[in-house]
């Protein structure tokens, strides 16, 4: 059985990667970088979508309803959380879309360390879904 924790414990993991997307797009200015900006943005859209999925009531409606729901969260929200990790570790060895990351400042350790979070939680998620079917 899907345990309220592990949900829980995945979605704020997901809006924290969506949260700090959202950071180095705003603060940090990647809104003016092409392409890794829209990209960025779009993090952050999809992580929270994803997230509170992963949050709504839907299991007072249907247990069925939140089986679906927490499988579909999870699979999307392992696709944003795995594909940004990806693209942060390519773009410190080379350029990805002409940008090119340089050490280890603390908002990518904080985005490493909640994508890598996220990942594992989901991945909880996701067993436990697939494991009540």
């Amino acid at each position: 059985m899907i345990t309220t924790r592990h949900r829980r414990l995945a979605a704020i993991a997901l809006l924290a990667v969506g949260a700090v997307h959202l950071e180095q797009y705003t603060v940090a200015h990647y809104s003016v970088v092409p392409t890794i900006g829209s990209l960025f943005l779009a993090n952050f859209a999809a992580a929270t979508v994803f997230g509170l999925a992963l949050l709504a009531p839907f299991g007072a409606i249907s247990q069925r309803l939140r089986r679906l729901v927490d499988a579909t969260a999870a699979f999307g929200g392992l696709w944003v959380a795995a594909g940004a990790l990806a693209a942060l570790l390519i773009s410190e060895r080379t350029p990805l879309f002409g940008f090119m990351e340089h050490g280890y400042r603390l908002a990518i350790v904080v985005a490493i360390a909640t994508e890598a979070l996220a990942i594992v939680a989901l991945f909880i998620v996701l067993a436990e879904t697939w494991q009540r079917r």
